[in-house]
């Protein structure tokens, strides 16, 4: 649909660079370390927006992009495995596309926390029942939420927030079945 509904502006193929860095080490036999640094850069972004007669357009605008980085560390043995991430990433110093700026952080775009934190593990309680907890940490992430009197849109910001899960699984109930619930 970009193409059908591109403005008089025309239409061309956004490109991205990606700069990417891994790196792990193994701590133990069981346990492993890793980094993922990330530079990421999309130029000709295209991006949706309403016209001045209301219908639905795209174009291609500036560059943005984000930089951050990822640090995991994993554990595996027989009857547990443990995860835990921390992922970062700022916008700071990229180009900045307006739909997707924040006014009052030029460091995070819209949607998008600047830091999260994930932790998840799976426990074998018996050879083929597993509990499996997370817990997901979000930083503050702004929105667009309503219009103002001249219609433009509304940012709001939205405070960190946790997400905790628990899910049961039951493996091969039946050859190659299983169930679980969450």
């Amino acid at each position: 649909e970009n193409i059908n509904l591109t403005d008089s502006t025309g239409m061309r193929p956004e490109k991205t660079s990606v700069i990417e860095f891994e790196a792990g080490y193994q701590l133990t036999r069981k346990s492993i370390l890793t980094l993922n640094l990330f530079d990421i850069t999309t130029h000709g972004t295209i991006v949706y927006y309403v016209s001045q007669t209301g219908n639905d357009a795209y174009h291609n605008v500036g560059s943005n992009g984000t930089r951050g980085m990822e640090l995991e560390y994993k554990i595996k043995n027989t009857w547990l495995t443990f995860d835990r991430n921390y992922a970062f990433y700022t916008a700071a110093g990229k180009g900045k596309i307006e739909d997707y700026m924040v006014p009052q952080n030029n460091k995070v775009l819209l949607a998008f926390p600047a830091h999260k934190i994930n932790l998840s593990g799976s426990f074998y309680l018996t050879r083929h029942f597993t509990i499996n907890p997370s817990v997901l940490f979000r930083s503050a992430t702004y929105s667009y939420t309503s219009l103002d009197t001249a219609g433009n849109g509304v940012i709001e910001k939205f405070n960190p927030t946790i997400f905790a899960n628990l899910f049961l699984r039951y493996e091969n109930v039946i050859k190659g079945l299983d169930i679980g619930i969450g």
